[in-house]
């Protein structure tokens, strides 16, 4: 698969809900997601699937989870995605943000959030 190829892929599971196999299908060893709306960062694998597990567990429902667009640029992916749901820590969530992402050899390295959350 080419970039482009598992890019779509990468959201295709997203847009399904399956954070967590998307997250173990294409985080790297070496993982890094910074969260600059929620705060921290978190670094390598385990961490990073244990911190998409504890979200995607407390999704109570799913309203709306888009990918609005996304440029490649090189290793980059730049995309902007918007998210309507329940959560039972956190309540009703709605959400715009915009992500970099950096793949290195079919995985994700780094993933950076920048958003807006209602």
């Amino acid at each position: 698969m080419n970039i482009k190829q598992q890019v779509e892929d990468y959201y295709q599971l997203l847009s399904q809900g399956k954070v967590v196999e998307a997250g173990e299908k294409y985080f790297s060893q070496d993982v890094e997601l910074v969260e600059m709306t929620m705060g921290g960062t978190t670094k390598g694998y385990q961490a990073c699937i244990e911190k998409e597990k504890a979200f995607a567990g407390g999704i109570t429902e799913i309203r709306d989870f888009t990918f609005v667009d996304y440029v490649i640029s090189g290793d980059k992916v730049f995309d902007i995605s918007t998210m309507d749901i329940t959560h039972s820590q956190m309540g009703d969530v709605k959400a715009k943000q915009v992500a970099v992402t950096t793949w290195k050899d079919g995985k994700i390295v780094k993933q950076e959030f920048y958003g807006h959350t209602a």
